[in-house]
């Protein structure tokens, strides 16, 4: 069995819809797959999957998640947020309307959340179209190569600078 299917192999989701605005996952991993990435990881795209997204985190020991945020950013702008960050914000827990953070909240819950497992959000906006949208993309890429090809120990979390150059900003 290839190592990238297994439950060892990391398993990269894009969570949202083909929708416009909503699509930023959907989008990443397109970029994932055209960097040629779909050789390394299991790439998927999800349509704001609620709990049903605990069927794909199951057995799995590495995910990353990809989806659209509005956090008050500039647009364009790519965070990295740890589980618990995202947990954080979750809403009081219903069966009806279950997001990310929540279905994450469950995860935990329920004692089936990945060992390792990150989140990447990429700030939505009116704004965010060609250039931005495309640069954006890009830096998705360029932090989740490093770690499948096994160059990187873990994404710091904080907001990344849109322009690519990569500093970071420490925060919520």
């Amino acid at each position: 069995m290839n190592p990238e299917r297994s439950a060892e192999g990391w398993r990269i989701i894009g969570v949202g819809s083909p929708v416009v605005g909503d699509d930023l996952g959907w989008a990443a991993i397109a970029a994932l797959e055209e960097a040629g990435l779909n050789r390394c990881a299991d790439l998927l795209s999800l349509d704001r999957p609620g709990p049903a997204l605990l069927d794909y985190l199951q057995g799995r020991s590495r995910v990353i998640l990809i989806d659209a945020m509005q956090a008050g950013l500039e647009p364009g702008s790519v965070r990295a947020l740890s589980p618990e960050e995202l947990i954080a914000s979750a809403h009081p827990p219903s069966s009806h309307d279950l997001g990310l953070a929540e279905t994450l909240a469950l995860a935990r819950a329920l004692d089936c959340m990945p060992a390792r497992i990150y989140v990447i959000g990429v700030e939505t906006g009116p704004v965010l179209d060609g250039v931005a949208r495309s640069v954006a993309l890009g830096e998705v890429v360029r932090l989740i190569q490093p770690l499948l090809n096994g160059n990187g120990s873990g994404l710091e979390t904080g907001t990344l600078d849109p322009g690519g150059t990569g500093s970071s900003q420490r925060g919520p």
